[in-house]
């Protein structure tokens, strides 16, 4: 099981409730570094352990939207035959507080489609993953910073700056 997010495993019998913080495996860029990390996560999954990626390898505090991220994550659960799971966080407005009431969503499992090509199934699955993030995004209703892009590049990579509304 693939979870998206970074150093947080989840009980996937009590995923729903409780949150275990476990080993976690760091990777550097080097081929060296992401060979020994698929080593690792091939390892973990094989025990039956979910392993957590963040796919956007960034969190932007109380952003309500969800950014453009690539489909590299999800060779990951394809060439394991593994579900992915996802977890959305949406934000919505308190009647009597200035702090955002936090809501969780958690969707799956998504199985790569094993009749495609690696690259294709990666697609498939980033695609219908991605979708059901933009859905749960839709909760929101609570602002607490306005990422506002740098220039015209910024937007298309996604990247922002932060700004106190």
């Amino acid at each position: 099981t693939v979870f998206h997010f970074d150093r947080l495993t989840v009980d996937i019998n009590e995923f729903m409730t409780c949150f275990l913080v476990k080993d976690f495996i760091i990777f550097n860029s080097t081929l060296k570094g992401f060979k020994k990390f698929r080593a690792a996560y091939t390892r973990r999954i094989k025990m039956g352990h979910p392993v957590i990626i963040y796919p956007e390898a960034h969190l932007w505090p109380y952003y309500t939207k969800i950014r453009p991220f690539k489909d590299t994550s999800f060779r990951f659960p394809v060439e394991l035959k593994t579900a992915a799971y996802v977890q959305t966080v949406t934000y919505q407005k308190r009647r009597f507080s200035d702090k955002a009431k936090i809501t969780i969503y958690y969707d799956g499992p998504f199985y790569p489609d094993e009749t495609l090509s690696t690259k294709e199934a990666q697609k498939k699955l980033h695609d219908e993953i991605y979708n059901t993030m933009l859905e749960r995004a839709k909760n929101s209703n609570y602002e607490y910073y306005n990422y506002m892009p740098k220039n015209e590049s910024d937007i298309r990579q996604g990247k922002g700056e932060q700004k106190a509304i």
